[in-house]
């Protein structure tokens, strides 16, 4: 009972502190995606990085909760707990209640599983889906009945819905179902029906995927992965060493050994599958397509079935007290993966809501002008400041924490185009002021040097304020000694909508 009590303790640290702490960049694109930006998204003026399905989903609940951290989450952390509990249905098929238990803590502590149950993104939603697909699935297997298969239809087609990199589950469901097929109790036929049907409830995607894989570069910020990346992207390495560490202390002090005993069905072949598929397709895809989507939030059904292997693979530890300390020490290492000394965790490693709160309290009454760096790496192109649709999803973090004062985006990149870009806002902004404050993301720290550079040249000189994580702010105040000199000037903004 002790380390059930310790398991609920870790789910509420890590899944529940989190809620409360501010939005991190892209929590912000979808927030702004759902309310200010919808009109333009369902208008087709901006492209679907998000599934239709889920962006209508919070542009309701949205509107209802307002910029509110702890209600905007609230779904994403119901649908983990509930992916856990579903998780626990699948491991019973396979072994024992206690097996199911040590899958659900294991998939507790997991940092991706973490991230996800406190992100206001459609991760938790889709993992919910991809594992109530799975459960569903090895039910119509089992018994053949018309209304599993339905439930499967539908939570299959919902994974995908909900997130475009989860159509990783169905080629599990497809492996699984052809290395069962003489055991099942299902046929060719209704095989091809499921499969046929799920085609079907995915087709109003055709338009949006395909529009994403003519421009799927702009919304990448890494080049494509390497084997190392591969092999390292499915095991977890601190439950992995958690676990070992449990089970070598309890093999020296209470007399432990492992006994495998022989799981139920097709255990093995699930595991592998589940384990495997959804990091190798996307890692193969960003290597044949140029656009990396290897990233271990896209990839996240995996960690359901490593959360499932591990489980019952720590069940058969002898005797009961060795896996229980194995599974204690594990559950204590996950509370502390935020920090030993930090009381009370956060999500993400971005401030944005003490960052603006920050930038207000140095402007005061001034209306001091802000440069504004936002990370998102579409800011590269010169469209997405050009354009107004686009200028206004590159400024979402200011969307949910808003500053009353004149805002100049700024690009992601140093190119010709984009230093041209800078020089002309900083003939326009910041010359004609004293003191200017960047606002931006880390993500841009060759940007950040290089501006301190450029100003220091016209005469201002930069102090960083506060830490706010991954979001730096940056006071700039012209010295004293140059406040006479006629500044260098590199041109005008022109027509160039960089203000907001």
């Amino acid at each position: 009972m002790a380390v059930y009590a310790l398991l609920l303790l870790t789910w509420v640290r890590l899944w529940l502190m989190p809620l409360g702490s501010s939005l991190w960049l892209d929590e912000t694109g979808t927030y702004y995606l759902a309310t200010l930006g919808w009109d333009d998204y369902i208008a087709g003026r901006l492209p679907q990085i998000q599934t239709p399905l889920y962006t209508a989903f919070m542009h309701v609940f949205a509107t209802l909760t307002g910029p509110n951290e702890v209600l905007l989450r609230l779904p994403s952390v119901l649908a983990m707990t509930l992916a856990a509990v579903l998780l626990y249905r699948i491991a019973l098929r396979f072994a024992d209640e206690e097996a199911g238990l040590i899958s659900v803590a294991v998939f507790v502590v997991i940092p991706f599983n973490v991230f996800a149950a406190a992100d206001a993104r459609p991760y938790g939603l889709a993992m919910f889906a991809a594992v109530g697909a799975m459960l569903m699935l090895l039910r119509w297997l089992d018994d053949g009945q018309f209304s599993n298969g339905m439930l499967y239809i539908l939570l299959a087609g919902l994974t995908v819905h909900l997130h475009y990199a989860f159509a990783t589950t169905l080629l599990i469901h497809g492996a699984y179902v052809a290395m069962t097929f003489r055991r099942n109790k299902i046929s060719v036929l209704g095989a091809a029906l499921a499969a046929a049907s799920i085609g079907l409830l995915l087709l109003p995607l055709a338009p949006a995927i395909g529009s994403l894989m003519v421009s799927a570069g702009v919304h990448t910020f890494a080049g494509p992965p390497q084997l190392n990346d591969f092999f390292a992207s499915f095991v977890p390495v601190n439950v992995v060493s958690s676990l070992w560490l449990g089970v070598l202390a309890a093999a020296l002090f209470a007399n432990a050994r492992i006994r495998l005993e022989t799981v139920r069905g097709s255990f093995s072949g699930l595991a592998l599958c589940w384990i495997v598929i959804p990091p190798a397709s996307l890692f193969l895809f960003s290597w044949l397509s140029g656009a990396n989507v290897f990233v271990s939030r896209y990839y996240l059904p995996a960690f359901a079935g490593v959360s499932m292997l591990l489980g019952v693979t720590v069940r058969a530890i002898r005797p009961v007290r060795a896996r229980q300390a194995a599974v204690a020490l594990l559950l204590v290492v996950g509370m502390t993966s935020k920090g030993i000394m930090v009381l009370w965790p956060t999500h993400g490693f971005e401030d944005w809501r003490g960052a603006v709160q920050a930038v207000r309290l140095l402007a005061g009454n001034e209306a001091i002008p802000v440069l504004f760096e936002t990370g998102f790496v579409e800011a590269s192109r010169q469209e997405w400041l050009t354009r107004d649709e686009y200028r206004k999803v590159l400024l979402a973090p200011l969307m949910v924490y808003p500053l009353e004062t004149q805002v100049v985006t700024l690009p992601a990149g140093l190119d010709e185009a984009s230093v041209k870009y800078i020089d002309a806002a900083v003939n326009d902004v910041v010359i004609p002021n004293r003191r200017v404050i960047l606002l931006g993301h880390a993500r841009g720290n060759s940007l950040v040097s290089w501006l301190r550079g450029r100003l220091w040249s016209l005469g201002y000189s930069g102090q960083s304020v506060g830490r706010f994580g991954n979001v730096v702010v940056i006071l700039f105040e012209r010295r004293p000694e140059l406040e006479s000199r006629a500044p260098r000037t590199y041109g005008t903004l022109q027509d160039q909508p960089a203000t907001f």
